[in-house]
């Protein structure tokens, strides 16, 4: 074999094997927190055969109830999911392949397992888009460092497992089929035809579909999709055509979809007002950043080398157009969940789960972080010494790791939202010390539970949590009606 070739094998063997290290541990990690979620999975069966059309699925034990449907047309008339199309898309590959194969006479169809809940579905196809995310990842960062393959591989490598098991990738993303993992995983894809088009900027002209894609897998993501759209049209307007093409290629099929199902091009889900708004704003955005239950740097404060890492790029005069996209969103997120959400803490979660779509963007943000200084760049002298550096990260990275753990193998991380009063009933919970919830699983086995105890496999954790009247909550919760 040439050694041309070996280069090509190893680049796309390696961020295989990044993808299938992330997806063995992620789904053989027992936590799985349905909740909003229980919907995509028959939703994408539904995909399947050709409709939107939930009603066969209500009837199923574990699908009853009206939690996160819609019916436009009466009691008789079809029943649509209220919550965005996008995860269910993603799902569809999978589990059309289930179905093929129990066709075939290998294993049971997508509509049999549903019978009996829809978690370890959910956590199959979940874990697979986190995966695909951490390679990707290892690919944005394999373009954006300098120095030599080798290092390049090494360093990219240490990004994407930092992203896949230092932050809510692991705890939240795929735990369960959440709009997060997908939007990660588009966001990802946009980020990394951006920085290449650094050096190719044809590539703009296919932004337009991840970017239109990722809104449509969840509403808040209409921020970066207008943030890369000020981009196209001040930077490369040249290629401005084909990313309105590849944006209509998404926008328009999903506007009649909308319009047959809701009678609007937009689902109540995505119209402005219909999450409500929160009254605590400072509270919340102080508390998305550091809450000891929702707090972004307090659960995966190895982010924080996303923050280094812009001011790094400032310093060196290396702040790009792509860097003031990603801060632009950034910063809006945060001040959109912060004012817009109720619930400004994501209700029942493990950690800061509204701040998960932006993950990518502030692991992409570290990178300078990673880069080599060059002998004659000014601001080596003001460095940490490389040693104390290394230390920090260190410490940084081996804390979100096991702030994470618990939150993807322990179930007290999650009844942590329930004991010992419902978090969304008494909300300054999120404040509390007694203990963090960044800290439930360490508190309850040094209270004297077994890990064997705490990593429940077999379905929601919240199975095993008790309900605030003591009672055992279902595996999948039903509750609410959506207009």
């Amino acid at each position: 074999m040439t050694s041309r070739r070996q280069a090509a094998l190893a680049s796309w063997l390696v961020p295989a094997a990044v993808a299938l290290v992330v997806f063995a541990g992620h789904v053989r990690s027992p936590n799985v927190t349905i909740a909003d979620s229980q919907r995509t999975i028959p939703l994408a069966e539904s995909m399947v055969h050709g409709s939107l059309d939930l009603r066969w699925a209500v009837v199923l034990p574990a699908q009853e109830g009206t939690h996160g449907l819609y019916r436009a047309t009466g009691d008789e008339g079809p029943v649509y999911s209220s919550y965005p199309l996008g995860p269910g898309l993603l799902a569809v590959p999978v589990v059309a392949g289930i179905d093929l194969l129990a066709k075939a006479g290998v294993g049971r169809s997508a509509r049999d397992r549903l019978q009996h809940g829809s978690w370890a579905l959910e956590r199959l196809v979940a874990s697979i888009v986190v995966a695909l995310t951490a390679a990707v990842l290892y690919l944005v960062s394999l373009v954006v460092l300098t120095g030599s393959l080798r290092r390049r591989r090494l360093v990219a490598t240490a990004v994407a497992l930092t992203f896949a098991f230092g932050t809510g990738a692991w705890s939240t993303a795929s735990r369960a089929l959440w709009q997060h993992g997908p939007s990660m995983l588009l966001l990802s894809l946009a980020l990394l035809v951006a920085v290449r088009s650094r050096s190719d900027p044809r590539l703009v002209a296919l932004l337009g579909l991840p970017v239109a894609a990722a809104y449509v897998t969840r509403p808040t993501n209409l921020i970066p999709l207008l943030a890369f759209s000020v981009w196209v049209a001040v930077c490369h307007r040249r290629q401005a055509l084909g990313y309105l093409l590849g944006l209509a290629a998404i926008a328009v099929p999903f506007m009649l979809v909308n319009l047959h199902s809701y009678g609007a091009v937009l689902s109540p889900y995505y119209r402005p007002g219909g999450q409500g708004r929160n009254a605590q704003v400072v509270e919340a955005l102080v508390g998305n950043l550091v809450s000891p239950a929702r707090g972004l740097f307090v659960f995966s404060p190895v982010l924080f080398l996303g923050v280094a890492g812009a001011v790094r790029a400032v310093r060196r005069h290396r702040f790009d157009g792509v860097d003031v996209v990603v801060w632009t969103s950034v910063v809006l997120h945060w001040v959109v969940i912060s004012t817009t959400a109720p619930d400004w803490w994501g209700g029942h979660s493990f950690g800061p789960r509204l701040f998960t779509d932006m993950i990518p963007f502030l692991v992409y943000s570290a990178l300078p972080v990673l880069q080599p200084a060059p002998a004659t760049d000014a601001t080596v002298r003001r460095s940490w010494p490389r040693p104390v550096a290394i230390s920090a990260v260190t410490v940084l990275l081996v804390v979100s790791m096991a702030v994470h753990f618990q939150g993807a193998t322990m179930r007290s991380t999650w009844c942590w939202n329930d004991e010992p009063v419902d978090v969304d009933e008494q909300p300054s919970r999120v404040w509390s010390l007694s203990p963090p919830q960044a800290l439930a699983g360490y508190a309850s086995l040094a209270g004297g539970a077994s890990f064997a105890s705490e990593s429940v496999e077999g379905g929601s954790v919240m199975a095993g949590c008790p309900g605030p009247s003591g009672a055992p909550r279902p595996q999948d919760p039903a509750s609410g009606v959506d207009p």
